[in-house]
């Protein structure tokens, strides 16, 4: 059974084929058609914006007002072409989730795998702003505690961001509507340079900018999700591990074996060595992750900080809530997401030495003691996931970014000041 068919990763594997981001050979040629579309989309919002960095901008101040959009592109194009530019990895990293699936599958330890993966396809559903209306089932303490903490705000950043898009064209509307005499200029959500009359292309243009965020939304969308779905696969692997060292022994008990016997002996051994085995292929798969998302969590943290700071400096120098507000709570709370995934990561990883100090050791032959003294020895170390081994995503390097940005948009303000 392949599990991405499942209900578990059906719909990041559908937005992951949209985009041409899939890594499987078989959609070779509709990955190729996805991939040109995608890429236009892209370039549509890219390049005006260049022409008026080179042919429009006056000083600085118009620098800052094209500068949100600007990296917001980026942040986009650097994500896609990372997971391009790692396929083979990513296909990899694919198949070691498919082969835990397999492993797990006739074992009781395959409902945690289920929780967790149940969390991260709600995750994607309040992202996409997707209500999930199917019977109760034994997740759903989880699903009210993640939609109430999160599906009301998406719905406004999404809400923000298509009011972003469409007040362009609201505003002519409007207009109409009141019969208002007032001549008002056209202009679109960013500022832009296509090198034709606004004024008579404005209708097409608007519809090629609003395609073309369609596509930012949907790739960003796409690669965010599958990152917390992998990372969720990860912690529930990390949780079986923590539950399987906690209860060895115990398992031995109720299965009725002899505390002396040499049998229990060898399923002692038998078992550490599974949980040892588990224990590497959680670590590779942690690396795996990070070395294939890499340019991803550089987009989101090197050029999101800048996004944010750029953004704030325009919502105080010229009050551009409806332009800025939704780009920097959409960047702020994903960039949140990412140091919340990483703690998770780093909190699971710590209580595996802790699972082992609590199970029942001590009742062990002295094969299997040496076999826990080899894991606890492993797991000391916590998982990170990390930016090029240069920065931990975690919840205390999130609050020291988000105070060193206070300084950046500090500094920004004073350089804008000194322009005016």
């Amino acid at each position: 059974m392949d599990i991405f068919d499942t209900r578990y990763f059906r719909l990041n594997r559908l937005l992951l084929s949209f985009m041409g981001l899939w890594p499987y050979e078989y959609m070779k040629a509709s990955r190729n058609i996805f991939i040109c579309c995608s890429t236009l989309g892209l370039l549509v919002i890219l390049l005006p914006q260049v022409a008026f960095l080179l042919h429009r901008m006056t000083n600085l101040s118009d620098f800052y007002d094209v500068l949100p959009t600007f990296l917001g592109i980026w942040i986009t194009i650097l994500k896609t072409s990372g997971l391009h530019w790692q396929g083979k990895k990513f296909r990899m990293l694919l198949e070691h989730v498919q082969h835990d699936w397999y492993l797990l599958a006739n074992h009781r330890d395959i409902s945690i795998l289920m929780d967790y993966s149940e969390k991260s396809r709600i995750f994607t559903l309040a992202f996409l702003s997707i209500p999930n209306n199917c019977t109760p089932s034994p997740f759903h303490l989880i699903k009210n505690y993640i939609r109430d903490n999160f599906f009301f705000l998406t719905v406004f950043l999404c809400t923000s961001v298509t009011i972003f898009v469409m007040t362009p064209l609201i505003i002519p509307l409007l207009d109409i509507i009141l019969a208002s005499n007032a001549t008002k200029p056209k202009r679109l959500p960013h500022p832009t340079e296509f090198y034709v009359d606004m004024e008579r292309y404005f209708y097409i243009l608007s519809a090629i900018t609003i395609a073309g965020y369609i596509v930012c939304a949907v790739t960003i969308v796409a690669t965010d999700t599958i990152y917390f779905a992998l990372l969720q696969h990860a912690c529930g692997t990390l949780t079986i591990l923590s539950k399987r060292l906690e209860t060895l022994v115990v398992q031995n008990k109720s299965e009725g074996i002899d505390c002396n016997s040499a049998y229990k002996e060898e399923e002692d051994i038998k078992n550490m060595i599974q949980c040892i085995q588990l224990q590497v292929r959680t670590e590779r798969l942690i690396h795996s992750i990070e070395s294939t998302f890499e340019i991803c969590l550089f987009a989101d943290i090197g050029v999101g900080i800048v996004l944010q700071c750029s953004a704030c400096v325009m919502i105080i120098t010229r009050t551009n809530l409806v332009k800025n507000v939704p780009l920097l709570l959409l960047q702020s709370t994903r960039f949140f997401y990412s140091s919340w995934l990483g703690q998770r990561i780093i909190d699971h990883s710590s209580q595996i030495s802790i699972a082992a100090y609590n199970g029942l050791w001590y009742q062990t032959s002295l094969k299997t003691k040496k076999l826990f003294l080899f894991l606890i020895m492993k797991c000391q170390k916590p998982f990170r996931i990390t930016m090029a081994k240069l920065y931990v995503l975690c919840l205390e390097s999130y609050s020291m970014l988000m105070k060193t940005s206070a300084s950046f948009i500090t500094v920004m303000l004073s350089l804008n000041s000194d322009n005016n």
